[in-house]
């Protein structure tokens, strides 16, 4: 007789348990930002259909629930050609993620006899290793892998805390070259809701 007793507190318990893990996760889900759209993937991609520069819910199959803000510049390369520099970001509270490509657009006569002005893509991404985030007259450095840097509690507080204004990065790649890119207004503002936990 007892031992069911004991069996019975210990299913209670362990169902208070699970009750309140469940409470926390749902406090800090990101779920609790209204009116916040939803994207169903972390990946990035230059031809990306997404809410641009604004707070989203991430929802992705291999990393889960997560607040984010997805940010993209273009402009024309250093270089007197057809080149073009893209730089698209993802920006959560765990980590910020940059995928930076050199496209070069050909242009030749035989796709210009065909259809006229014709430009075919080519671009390959570069791999980024560090990122330079310059919030005020403070420079944070931080070092990543494959385009994935870790985010300190230092540097979430300071783009909380950034004024509406842009942004300045700095990109270095394995190879050492170096590209400088802004974050825009919009983005800045969406800081405020994404590192405000």
């Amino acid at each position: 007789m007892r031992e069911e007793g004991w069996r019975g507190v210990g299913a209670g318990l362990g169902a208070l348990i699970i009750l309140w893990t469940s409470a926390v996760s749902a406090q800090s889900a990101p779920a609790l930002v209204p009116n916040v759209p939803v994207v169903k993937s972390a990946a990035l991609g230059l031809n990306m259909n997404v809410p641009w520069s604004r707070p989203v819910r991430v929802d992705d199959p291999f990393e889960g629930n997560f607040l984010a803000v997805f940010d993209r510049n273009y402009f024309p390369s250093r270089l007197l050609d057809a080149r073009r520099v893209d730089v698209v970001s993802l920006w959560s509270r765990q980590s910020i993620r940059v995928l930076l490509t050199d496209r070069e657009c050909i242009i030749g006569d035989f796709y210009d006899s065909l259809w006229g002005h014709t430009c075919v893509e080519l671009g390959a991404a570069k791999k980024v290793s560090e990122l330079l985030v310059k919030v005020g007259d403070r420079v944070f450095r931080t070092t990543g892998e494959n385009g994935v840097f870790q985010v300190s509690e230092e540097l979430a507080k300071a783009l909380q805390t950034a004024p509406d204004a842009k942004v300045n990065i700095r990109l270095v790649t394995e190879r050492g070259e170096t590209v400088d890119s802004e974050i825009g207004t919009e983005t800045v503002r969406a800081w405020k809701t994404v590192y405000a936990s």
